[in-house]
């Protein structure tokens, strides 16, 4: 009788740790990501790389496009000088563009003013244009 009294409270005692460690980790644990924003980022080589004039272009032109709607914020600037290795600092000018969703970004890929903006300014000034989509 007594080893079953034992082994009966070592199970709620086990019951009990294996509940409290649950509850702990659900405390502890990093929130899952809705992978619903969108991190949309370009870099531009131009034809005529490191001309001022048209770093600022491409620059003012990637500010303007905040205008299209879906875009939550849009910083753009040029490429930070690096000695390291593993920093490509090769690029005139870049952009960072933030939206809420997929379908924010693609309906901005559509849109009007960005296809225009792409054909009229970014298209005759550079030679190279990269495109990352990073979901978070």
């Amino acid at each position: 009788m007594v080893l079953w009294i034992i082994i009966q409270i070592m199970s709620i005692y086990r019951s009990i740790t294996l509940s409290l460690c649950l509850s702990l980790s659900a405390c502890t644990a990093v929130p899952e990501k809705d992978n619903s924003g969108i991190k949309h980022v370009v870099l531009c080589w131009l034809k005529e790389p490191g001309h001022k004039e048209q770093i600022e272009q491409v620059i003012n032109t990637s500010r303007e496009l905040a205008a299209i709607p879906g875009i939550v914020e849009i910083i753009a600037g040029t490429a930070q000088a690096s000695d390291r290795a593993s920093v490509d600092d090769s690029f005139d000018a870049g952009l960072i563009m933030t939206f809420r969703n997929a379908s924010d970004m693609n309906a901005y890929v559509m849109h009007e003013e960005h296809v225009k903006r792409v054909k009229q300014v970014f298209m005759p000034l550079c030679q190279r244009i990269q495109v990352y989509d990073i979901a978070y």
